[in-house]
This record gives C-alpha cells, sequence and structure tokens, in this order.
C-alpha cells in the first residue's frame, strides 16, 4: 500500500472518533466498546497461551509474552501467571485444579498484626507497588475483605 500518512492526521482522526479511547495505563489507542481492563485482558491471553499448549506451559515464555504483549514487569507477569484461574507448579503454568485455596487463620499469617480493631500488613514496597502494579496478597487478607483466593475485585 503506497500511501502518504501522517501520523498527526490519524491521532487526530482517532481522537475525533468517539468509538476510539486512549487507555491511561501505556496510551495505546483501542475500541471504547471493548472496555477491557489490564487484569482481564492479561488472564485472557494466559487462557489461550495455556490452552494453545495443551494445557500446561512453562512459565519463562508465559512471562515472555505477556511482557512482550502488555509492557508489564516480568515480575508482575509472574504474579499474574499464578493467580486468579492459574497455578505455577514444577515452573509450568497451567488452569487451577482447586477453586478454593484454603486460608490460614489471619493471627497465623506472617506479617499481619492486629492494632486495637484493625489489621495492619507489614510489606517492603517495592517499585511495582510505587506504579501501582498488582501484587499478591495473604489469602487471610482477602479473607478479612470478604473475598475467596483468586477472585477479582468488584
Amino acid at each position: 500500500m503506497d500511501a502518504n500518512i501522517d501520523i498527526h492526521s490519524v491521532v487526530e482522526e482517532l481522537g475525533d472518533d468517539d468509538r476510539f479511547t486512549v487507555t491511561e495505563d501505556d496510551g495505546l489507542w483501542g475500541l471504547l466498546e471493548w472496555e477491557t481492563d489490564l487484569v482481564t485482558a492479561v488472564g485472557a491471553r494466559i487462557a489461550r497461551l495455556v490452552d494453545g499448549a495443551g494445557g500446561s506451559i512453562e512459565l519463562d515464555k508465559v512471562a515472555e509474552a505477556l511482557v512482550q504483549r502488555f509492557s508489564i514487569s516480568d515480575a508482575s507477569a509472574r504474579v499474574f501467571a499464578a493467580s486468579g484461574d492459574f497455578e505455577v507448579v514444577a515452573d509450568c503454568v497451567r488452569r487451577r485444579r482447586r477453586t478454593h485455596v484454603p486460608a490460614l487463620p489471619p493471627e497465623r499469617t506472617r506479617r499481619l498484626y492486629r492494632l486495637d480493631e484493625h489489621w495492619r500488613l507489614r510489606i517492603p514496597v517495592t517499585r511495582d507497588h510505587m506504579r501501582g502494579a498488582e501484587v499478591p496478597i495473604p489469602s487471610a487478607v482477602a479473607g478479612i475483605v470478604g473475598c475467596e483466593p483468586g477472585a477479582r475485585p468488584c
């Protein structure tokens, strides 16, 4: 296709069209009707990778694919691969076989303390925390706020 296309004209046209939007996280354009958040998109991508590999795929391959596709850190990709509907067993990602993982009671959870009537979780702050990435929390914390482990926030 031999066309002279000015990128600024394309961006202006997309901006004027109500069907398109720019995501806040990475500044990429997408259809407004997709309404896809990062968590949903990453979960769907992991599902396609796992299913396409016959039910189990190497964690390194999943992490590499997620980093390339979504521009997330390798650490975040590995957290996604081991949460929600998926688990990592012997360095391979597969669909979670148990729907509910028993939780330790809050009193027996490391770095979880009760001060007066409030629970406090002491964690080291990482770069992922500072940029707003999702990080795993102990299942006891999820239980305190009324979520089952692996559940998506409302």
